[in-house]
């Protein structure tokens, strides 16, 4: 009995073995499993991120893809999504069909399936099902992002539609746009169509709606030097710096010059950290989504300590912020960034250099202190007159007594 159980044993291992083998040969080759993890680009969020906020990552009002499709809370939106979808076949005059689409999804279903990081069996092994939703919900998110289009030159909605009406542009439209850039809510692009009745057209039906392309695009802390920590606004201003907006809103928009720093102009509201939670979520599962945003978030964490902080940016120009108070929207940024503590983004490397070179020279923050105590009243300057000139200042208070 313990032979046959030894035998058995050694069959099991043997089968373990050989799988493990086929899996690496597999992966020499560049295919399987390997292959597919290239082409994924549409990523659940990972446990350990989700549990942190798990209201930042669910859509509220409209599902896009596998990963949210049949979510109870968002099939209130599906009979729109039909809707739309009417319109766009209608818009299209003729120079493409339902059928045409489908065909021309059906030729790169496979690289549609693989885009999705952890699309389960019931979506892969059912081919039609998946296109369908990929037809349905591509028409309806390219309805959305057409429906603020000034060069439209046909309106395809009655203004009292309940979605794409003036009405809906209001109060329904924003959050579906919200909805877009959840990382979990994502399609995938490389659906280009050719109708199979003329060879010379050719278009595009859906392009990918990539949450990091919506915006334009740290140093190791192993070893923190204190000394080389950008510090809060308040505290940079005290040394003497100067915040002032920057001429886009890109992300990436900023520098330092002299003793003025200048930030990206940017809104903070109800939004904001599920948008930047989502950003930040798809560059860290994409290989080759870049940083740009994460270093944005990190770099702002730096000067966004407390409220003043708030107020001093808000005084500047550059924070608009629609929270309610200074308090709120520093908690905000504070909380964003909690799981940031293992990440080594680089943020602006040399700007940051720049910025804490400034801060650490005594004499910019004598001057500012200066400036700041001696300089914001007429009467201050007279009394820094009057300590330094003894003399002429007894002078000129006694010819002003006369003259008064």
């Amino acid at each position: 009995m313990s032979q046959l159980a030894a035998t058995n044993g050694e069959i099991e291992m043997k089968k373990w073995m050989n799988g493990i083998i086929e899996n690496v040969n597999l992966a020499s080759e560049g295919s399987g499993l390997e292959r597919q993890k290239y082409r994924s680009s549409i990523y659940k969020v990972p446990p350990h991120v989700l549990n942190l906020d798990k209201a930042a990552y669910i859509p509220q009002v409209v599902s896009f893809g596998p990963y949210q499709s049949g979510n109870p809370q968002l099939k209130s939106m599906e009979v729109h999504k039909e809707r739309a979808l009417v319109h766009f076949l209608r818009s299209l005059e003729g120079r493409q069909t339902l059928d045409g689409i489908y065909h021309s999804l059906l030729d790169c279903v496979d690289e549609l399936k693989d885009s999705y990081d952890s699309l389960s069996p019931e979506w892969r092994q059912d081919t039609n099902r998946f296109l369908q939703l990929m037809i349905v919900d591509g028409c309806f998110m390219l309805e959305i992002l057409n429906a603020n289009s000034t060069m439209k030159k046909k309106k395809r909605y009655s203004e009292k539609d309940p979605v794409f009406g003036a009405h809906g542009k209001i109060y329904v439209i924003p959050f579906i746009k919200t909805d877009m850039l959840m990382i979990e809510n994502q399609l995938k692009n490389a659906c280009s169509y050719q109708d199979r009745r003329s060879e010379n057209t050719k278009s595009s039906c859906f392009s990918r709606f990539r949450i990091i392309d919506i915006f334009n695009k740290k140093e190791d802390n192993s070893d923190v030097d204190s000394s080389k920590i950008m510090r809060s606004a308040v505290e940079l201003q005290e040394a003497g710096i100067q915040f002032k907006k920057s001429k886009t809103k890109s992300l990436t928009d900023i520098s330092f010059s002299g003793d003025i720093l200048r930030l990206p102009q940017f809104t903070v509201d109800d939004t904001t950290k599920s948008t930047y939670l989502n950003l930040v979520a798809f560059e860290r599962c994409h290989v080759d989504a870049g940083h740009e945003v994460t270093a944005f978030i990190c770099f702002m964490d730096r000067i966004i300590d407390r409220d003043p902080d708030i107020h001093i940016l808000s005084d500047s120009n550059i924070i608009c912020n629609l929270t309610g108070s200074d308090k709120e929207a520093a908690i905000m940024f504070n909380t964003i960034t909690q799981d940031f503590n293992h990440l080594t983004v680089d943020e602006p490397g040399p700007l940051k250099t720049e910025v804490v070179k400034y801060c650490r020279n005594g004499y910019h923050r004598q001057r500012a202190n200066l400036v700041h105590t001696y300089f914001q009243s007429p009467w201050s300057t007279i009394s820094l007159f009057a300590a330094i000139f003894p003399h002429h200042s007894s002078k000129f208070f006694d010819q002003f007594q006369v003259y008064s």
